[in-house]
């Protein structure tokens, strides 16, 4: 089974922090993946990056084997989704809910 996201060596900096240092990820075509962490890790600036949204400073970013640099139109990869929320909308953060069910 391929992969659908690869990430090599990502660096991201935002407002003169550090976010990723040098992040390798892989995602598996046709597996679903959860993303948990504490408030403020980069859950976020992780999908992010992935969906193109955000540029990395370093690294390499492929979606379906394709170099995300290279592409300006994003509607190129229909099956990566990121949907941006307020930090308020959701009574729980993700790591609660995951607790929740353990």
């Amino acid at each position: 089974m391929g992969y659908c996201l690869r990430m090599f060596d990502v660096y991201v900096e935002l407002s003169s922090h550090d976010i990723f240092r040098g992040v390798n990820s892989e995602a598996q075509s046709r597996k679903v993946l959860s993303i948990a962490g504490k408030n403020e890790t980069g859950k976020t600036t992780l999908l992010r990056v992935a969906s193109g949204i955000l540029k990395p400073l370093k690294g390499l970013v492929l979606v379906f084997g394709c170099n995300l640099s290279q592409h300006k139109n994003l509607n190129a990869f229909p099956g990566v989704q990121n949907i941006l929320t307020q930090q308020d909308i959701f009574e729980y953060n993700s790591v609660q809910v995951i607790e929740s069910f353990l």
